[in-house]
């Protein structure tokens, strides 16, 4: 067991849960407010294309969250390193896209009061990810 991994697939999924809830009353709230037509149709379209949008992204923290934490439990299996990998990368896309926006229109400290600082804990602790293979590791030495 890869207890790094199976961590950091606990705060994804506590970051996809954070970002339904606390997402969705905040998009109630932009929903509120009138929106321009987009060239697929009118305001409620956009508000539609607004709320999907997000919560793509939502089911995309909980699977990759269940991801890690399916290859932490199981870190020999075939697909861990690839697993390990494309989290890592995703992750480290998502934090860099959401902590850029929020120094810019917040400044440096404020990433410290934002959830994407759940984002780039797990993608750094993706990096402590699974061994290559088994054949990769070294022999032990045997006693005399």
């Amino acid at each position: 067991m890869n207890w790094v991994l199976v961590i950091a697939g606990t705060f994804m999924l506590i970051g996809a849960i954070l970002h339904g809830f606390i997402g969705d009353e905040t998009l109630r709230k932009i929903g509120s407010l009138e929106l321009p037509p987009n060239r697929f149709g009118s305001a409620a379209d956009t508000r539609v294309g607004l709320r999907l949008t997000w919560h793509f992204g939502t089911i995309a923290f909980a699977l990759v969250g269940a991801w890690l934490v399916a290859t932490g439990l199981q870190p020999n299996a075939p697909y861990s390193v690839g697993v390990t990998y494309i989290s890592g990368t995703l992750l480290s896309c998502y934090a860099l896209i959401g902590g850029t926006v929020r120094i810019y229109r917040r400044g440096l400290g404020s990433l410290l009061k934002h959830p994407v600082i759940i984002l780039i804990i797990a993608a750094g602790l993706c990096g402590g990810g699974p061994p290559l293979s088994n054949s990769s590791r070294r022999p032990q030495p045997r006693g005399c």
